[in-house]
């Protein structure tokens, strides 16, 4: 029974620890990749500042993308385009699918592009002062990643701040710490 108890142990440590599939392991990996491409995440976060609110995009995979509440799916002919991954329509290129969604096929490449090579897993606005949140690749299971607050807006910088603040007094995420300008570590 005791090696039972250790066995059953030893496998729930293991399964706990392949949960997390983050790409980079702490704060620290986060802070040097971003300072190190801090130009392209800004780029990033720029190009998003002029979609609407409430839209989020996805890169769930190689040809595998959500933007808004649709689903872009590579399939043999094309691209599948749904409410889901596995229904809708499929298109013969991501230029139809983009069109089909209501993006622009360059922006949607462009993200595409950036979330591959910054290892992106989604950006969407957080709040309504034009905050801008880039979600890691891992965050499908422990959301971490940056938050971003346009310079000479002042209502998002403040936003964020008080992130910064509740996250020393047990709010919502486990920490938000400033990284650079107007730039923010979250988890």
């Amino acid at each position: 029974m005791a090696r039972l108890k250790v066995l059953f142990l030893g496998v729930a440590i293991i399964s706990l620890s392949s949960c997390n599939s983050r790409v980079y392991g702490s704060m620290d990996k986060v802070r040097h990749e971003f300072l190190t491409h801090v130009s392209e995440y800004t780029a990033v976060v720029q190009s998003w500042n002029r979609e609407p609110a409430g839209v989020t995009f996805y890169y769930l995979g190689d040809g595998d993308y959500r933007w808004g509440d649709w689903f872009i799916t590579r399939a043999n002919n094309g691209y599948r385009v749904g409410k889901t991954s596995n229904d809708g329509a499929v298109v013969p290129d991501l230029e139809a699918a983009a069109k089909q969604v209501g993006v622009d096929a360059s922006d949607l490449k462009q993200f595409i592009d950036s979330a591959q090579k910054l290892k992106i897993y989604s950006i969407h606005k957080i709040d309504s002062a034009g905050g801008i949140e880039l979600e890691l690749w891992g965050s499908d299971k422990t959301p971490y990643g940056l938050r971003y607050a346009p310079p000479g807006n002042q209502k998002a910088n403040d936003a964020l701040m008080e992130q910064v603040s509740d996250s020393k007094t047990g709010g919502s995420d486990a920490f938000v710490v400033s990284v650079i300008d107007q730039w923010f570590y979250f988890e």
